[in-house]
């Protein structure tokens, strides 16, 4: 209704409704089916990607830019990588990360 608010869980719903009423589809897996969001495919402009492929397109985006954890020196992390705060313009694994978080 014009002029009401939704809560964010609710309109992130919305927006998954309406997505699958157009009969979106990942252009990397054929999933109609997503949490969240569906993000744009920069390999194919105009398809989407849900968003388990989109956390793995990043993975592999930064193993092919040589990513290294600042922290640990690791080539690989479990979901994305993190700007390290202490060093600008490095990045940290989420399991550096996490401990990280922990010691502020």
């Amino acid at each position: 209704k014009p002029g009401t608010k939704l809560c964010t869980p609710c309109y992130n719903k919305n927006r998954l409704d309406v997505a699958a009423a157009t009969g979106t589809t990942c252009v990397k897996c054929g999933t109609d089916t997503t949490f969240v969001q569906w993000y744009s495919c920069k390999d194919k402009p105009g398809t989407k990607m849900c968003k388990s492929c989109y956390n793995k397109n990043q993975l592999d985006v930064a193993a092919a830019a040589g990513t290294t954890c600042v922290k640990c020196g690791t080539d690989t992390t479990s979901r994305q990588w993190f700007n390290c705060k202490d060093k600008p313009g490095t990045k940290m694994c989420k399991s550096c990360y996490n401990k990280n978080q922990l010691d502020v």
